[in-house]
């Protein structure tokens, strides 16, 4: 075989239409000019092209890069027969004869920079200053960011008077990475032009197609990412957050909740909240194996750190931390997918200036935010004494269907949520001798007494006491104590427990988050 010669490409060059990027390859061509002067460009198939790129496996690797710049476009034809722009042609359709093709492929339009702003490649110095304005920066991040620009190409964002303001890596998977920009230069499409510079190294250079990796609740880098021509894989996997030294949500074993749990058990009763909200899972995990949609997540696995964790059921969402910064909080949030909204439930004052930092971050809406008053009960009461007319026992999964019908938290999937605590927390229900049920008190996941409610013809008889005293006593006989969410103008039954013995120890709130998502379904059980 003759060593590889020019291709004599006037003829060529003058069929060409205008393009922006055109490539010419050959691995054996005849020493002469060949070509008569009635040449002409034949597109070559879609079928022909896996034989046209596996003509270049020949004395591998020398052409591996125009080995794999055809693959790129025969996965991509594969997936989307019709792609706009994109051309192979070969000189009278002898392409077989020496794999000699042209490939038009449309470009990605530059964006336009106002104020000065430039794109360069990063320089080694440059490095250690995104390392220290990134928002994951922890300890052995700038090694890492120092190995992808060592081996692979970073593109940086530059104002008129040259600060660093935006960068942009190719990652340890190949893939578009650690994309960021700093906050007084958001929405200049800094972010836009930097995508489309690594894009058109990838693809021209590398002869590979560019992809990227995205967290689910990062609307913003999606919806940019699709803009720019991107399409999402149809794995899920495909929108994850692959990088290792970025914060990540890691499960925490069911194995390990007593553990955990025991954390709290400190500054009694300042922790109670969060002590009896995992103790209730724990119970529910030994009659029940199995629980769908039950996780408890921990920052990048280091619960043991302050006891940080987010326990996510169903469409509720729990939080627990020691942290009095609320730090670990903040960043465990953020890498939640909140698409479909979450009802933030029971969480206590001190966590609360973290669900508003998320909640204001994200620009959620919120259906409602309610403030509720913690009680506790620093002692126990002795045995409830019930009416002759009336009969307390544990409620029925029938019972829940009476129960969530008035009341009033009464939301979609309300019906689960109370046939769950019927069939696994203490409960009690108070029964006429016919057998109605007329008044109910339940132990909410947080281990509090909740949902307390007396049917309307049976009020003013102190049957709302009577229910609570005796889940006090069962309580007690648990070796549990016994605290309370109530309503902050909820005077009736806040003067009642403080009738009891219960003190006002802490408040405790509910944010239900609307969903950013219309094409995601209502939860369903």
């Amino acid at each position: 075989m003759q060593p590889p010669a020019k291709l004599p490409t006037s003829d060529i060059q003058a069929d060409l239409p205008q393009c922006q990027q055109v490539t010419i390859w050959a691995f054996e061509v005849v020493a002469g000019d060949t070509m008569g002067s009635k040449n002409r460009l034949v597109l070559i198939r879609n079928e022909d092209l896996p034989i046209l790129r596996d003509m270049y496996k020949i004395n591998w690797p020398r052409h591996i890069l125009n080995y794999h710049t055809i693959n790129n476009f025969v996965l991509w034809l594969d997936k989307y027969p019709s792609i706009e722009g994109l051309f192979i042609w070969s000189l009278n359709g002898t392409w077989r004869q020496n794999g000699t093709v042209i490939i038009k492929a449309k470009d990605l339009e530059p964006v336009k920079l106002s104020d000065g702003l430039s794109i360069r490649q990063l320089s080694e110095a440059e490095v250690t200053i995104a390392n220290d304005k990134w928002p994951y920066k922890k300890d052995g991040s700038l090694v890492f960011l120092q190995r992808m620009m060592k081996y692979n190409v970073t593109y940086g964002a530059y104002s008129a008077t040259g600060q660093l303001v935006g960068w942009v890596f190719i990652d340890s998977s190949g893939g578009i990475g650690i994309l960021h920009v700093i906050d007084e230069y958001r929405r200049k499409r800094i972010a836009e032009a930097l995508v489309i510079e690594i894009s058109k190294h990838i693809a021209g250079n590398l002869g590979l197609n560019p992809h990227t990796f995205i967290l689910p609740d990062n609307i913003p880098s999606i919806g940019l990412f699709k803009k720019l021509g991107f399409e999402a894989n149809t794995e899920p996997a495909y929108w994850i957050q692959m990088n290792p030294h970025q914060d990540r949500l890691v499960e925490i074993p069911c194995d390990n909740w007593i553990e955990l749990k025991e954390m709290y058990n400190r500054d009694w009763p300042k922790h109670i909240v969060n002590y009896y909200t995992i103790d209730t899972y724990i119970r529910w995990k030994e009659q029940c194996d199995t629980i769908p949609n039950l996780h408890f997540y921990s920052l990048n696995g280091q619960w043991r750190r302050d006891g940080t964790v987010l326990i996510v059921d169903r469409y509720q969402l729990f939080v627990c931390s020691l942290d009095e910064s609320n730090s670990q909080l903040k960043k465990a949030l953020e890498l939640l997918d909140w698409r479909a909204g979450f009802k933030i439930s029971s969480f206590v004052s001190k966590h609360r200036p973290a669900i508003l930092h998320l909640v204001e971050s994200r620009k959620l809406e919120k259906e409602y935010d309610s403030q509720t008053v913690l009680y506790y009960l620093p002692r126990h009461l002795g045995q409830a004494v019930c009416p002759n007319d009336i009969e307390l026992r544990p409620m029925t999964k029938e019972d829940a269907t009476t129960a969530d019908r008035v009341w009033p938290n009464r939301h979609h999937g309300s019906l689960f949520f109370l046939e769950r605590l019927i069939a696994w927390n203490p409960n009690v229900g108070a029964y006429t001798k016919e057998g109605r049920l007329v008044a109910w008190c339940f132990l909410l996941q947080a281990g509090a007494l909740g949902a307390l409610q007396v049917d309307e013809e049976y009020q003013r008889r102190g049957l709302g006491s009577l229910v609570t005293k005796a889940m006090i006593r069962k309580l007690c006989d648990m070796g549990r104590d016994t605290f309370a969410f109530v309503n902050v103008d909820n005077t009736p039954s806040r003067g009642m427990l403080e009738k009891l013995g219960f003190i006002e120890i802490d408040s405790v709130y509910w944010l239900r988050t609307l969903p950013t998502d219309s094409t995601i379904p209502p939860w369903t059980d």
